[in-house]
């Protein structure tokens, strides 16, 4: 394990090196676009000179391409705004000219450039002419802006979404394909950090981080995401299914001491996820020896049992039985397993509904008649102690009726559950129980 650890903590640190270098350096020397973010780089770190100079050879290079029109445009303003930032005025003036022609809708954000720029640029834009009708509009341009902003910016995902827009308008836009290509390597390259990321805290058991991590892929609205959390999801349920296994393996062998440890490590592999709670409901209660050699047909009660006082602990039986449950000559059986010892000092823990419930091992079923079943609240909660043999006390029935709450703590306060251990000493506990769990 220490030596896979080590191998992931080697893999993650080469990937964010490698990301960190690609993100500063263009993806080839021939590539327009890339030479262009580089030029806006040069500009916004003050080397006005550089920017003009690198700016000048891609003005060269594209030419007449009727392709590279929007690239133009971008050469021509970051041309006129190094030119102006070196108080050239009238060499400024030609370029923002030339951005209005090419576009004379084009605005400049005044919270990302200087506002000397934004007046001349405005002050030429109040005399350029507007293009002629016959000529041909630039495709698609607002969406294709919007996309490179937020490409340059880092938000590779939504900028995808902008350059696919441009590409199901027009599938020959070849600006848009390209960045859209760059964008999806990008996102490639951050998914698998994340992955990597997760697994790695997983595999050193750091638990709590890599549920983390997956909530984050999980709620994150990037394309891909939801395939990089169903790929951390299956490996959840291949850590998940082998501690059931061990469970109902243990249920069969009667080694009840190996429960405790397993329902830790479910509850622990994906704390506060949904696949710890599916793996506790599939560890069933195991069954009774009594119970399982001489199985018997529940019984159903031809009338209501008699209410109890609210919060006892130690009601006698009810003279009728309940809806569901044992038969009358077969009382809740004893286990016919040695008590362990009980903790000393006696105090409960609280315990998860779920993970309580997956130690009980002999339940009846509450009579409500089917006439009050449209009172019982789903935010109805029954409080409940187990002592250190499995017996039960309910302590109050929240958010009920009186008739349904009778009702309920009659038939909990029959239910039976294995003894709970903890460093080889049974504990009581106490939890909540939602009527979901309670009503069959």
């Amino acid at each position: 394990m220490r030596r896979k650890f080590q191998t992931h903590q080697v893999i993650l640190i080469f990937v964010i090196i490698v990301i960190g270098e690609v993100y500063v350096t263009p993806v080839q020397a021939q590539d327009i676009a890339a030479e262009l973010l580089r030029a806006q780089s040069l500009y916004k770190a003050n080397q006005f000179d550089e920017s003009i100079f690198l700016l000048a050879e891609l003005e060269k290079r594209i030419g007449k391409d009727s392709q590279k029109t929007l690239d133009f445009l971008k050469v021509e303003l970051y041309t006129g705004l190094a030119q102006l930032a070196l108080h050239k005025t009238d060499q400024a003036k030609s370029k923002f000219t030339e951005v209005c022609k090419l576009d004379n809708k084009y605005t400049l954000d005044p919270e990302e450039y200087p506002s000397n720029a934004i007046a001349l640029f405005n002050e030429v834009k109040a005399t350029c002419a507007p293009p002629p009708r016959s000529a041909n509009p630039i495709p698609n341009l607002p969406a294709f802006l919007r996309g490179k902003e937020l490409y340059e910016k880092g938000e590779f995902g939504a900028a995808l979404k902008y350059f696919n827009l441009v590409l199901a308008l027009d599938s020959g836009h070849g600006d848009a394909r390209e960045y859209s290509k760059m964008a999806q390597q990008w996102l490639g390259l951050i998914f698998e950090r994340r992955y990597l990321e997760w697994s790695v805290n997983f595999d050193a058991r750091q638990f709590d981080k890599a549920a983390a991590t997956y909530m984050r892929i999980r709620s994150d609205q990037e394309p891909g995401s939801p395939e990089l959390a169903d790929q951390i999801e299956t490996q959840y349920e291949k850590a998940l299914s082998p501690l059931v296994a061990a469970w109902k393996g243990a249920c069969a062998a009667r080694e009840l001491s190996k429960l405790e440890a397993i329902r830790n490590e479910a509850s622990d592999i994906a704390p506060g996820l949904r696949f710890s709670r599916e793996a506790l409901v599939r560890m069933q209660p195991c069954a009774s020896p009594s119970t399982t050699s001489n199985p018997a047909k529940p019984v159903t009660a031809s009338k209501s049992p008699a209410p109890l006082p609210r919060g006892g602990s130690s009601s006698p039986a009810p003279s009728s039985p309940p809806a569901t449950a044992v038969p009358a000559t077969a009382t809740a059986p004893e286990r016919a397993v040695p008590a362990p010892p009980v903790h000393a000092l006696g105090e409960c823990i609280k315990r998860d509904p779920a993970v309580a419930m997956s130690q009980l091992w002999y339940r009846v079923n509450p009579a409500i008649e089917p006439s009050l079943q449209q009172y019982v609240e789903k935010e109805t909660v029954v409080r409940i102690s187990i002592d250190e043999k499995g017996n039960v006390a309910v302590k109050d029935v929240v958010n009920a009726d009186s008739h349904i709450a009778d009702a309920l703590q009659v038939a909990v306060e029959q239910w039976k559950f294995n003894p709970t251990i903890i460093d080889n000493e049974a504990r009581c506990l106490i939890t909540e129980l939602p009527t979901a769990l309670i009503q069959p």
